[in-house]
């Protein structure tokens, strides 16, 4: 039912109210001027993994179909956010999970107004 990708290093995932926070955050915190940071987390999980969360937050069942990585895939996907970590304090609100069934949720609403966004 999901093609996945093949399982080198897994990439990380960050829901977009956190990563607004986060940005914010950096405006707003003194020595970030000039700076390059990071916005994103450190949590690994693996396509395979992602795929399973997600089926079980939608309620879906079927089997995880694997597929190659694209030619030339970055390999490693984790951004280091220590230095967003000492500029603002910065941890992530919401979990995996939670964020998946938001997103989720919102999506599979019957009759969601699609221009809510705009």
């Amino acid at each position: 039912m999901v093609a996945c990708r093949d399982e080198l290093p897994p990439p990380t995932f960050l829901y977009v109210t956190d990563a607004v926070d986060a940005t914010i955050g950096l405006s707003k915190a003194e020595g970030a001027d000039g700076q390059t940071v990071n916005v994103g987390s450190d949590q690994e999980i693996s396509i395979q993994r992602l795929a399973g969360l997600m089926m079980e937050v939608c309620g879906f069942t079927g089997e995880i179909t694997r597929h190659s990585s694209p030619r030339g895939s970055v390999h490693r996907r984790v951004p280091r956010i220590g230095k967003l970590q000492s500029l603002t304090g910065f941890a992530p609100k919401l979990g995996l999970r939670d964020g998946l069934k938001l997103t989720a949720d919102y999506y599979l609403a019957d009759g969601r107004d699609d221009q809510a966004a705009d």
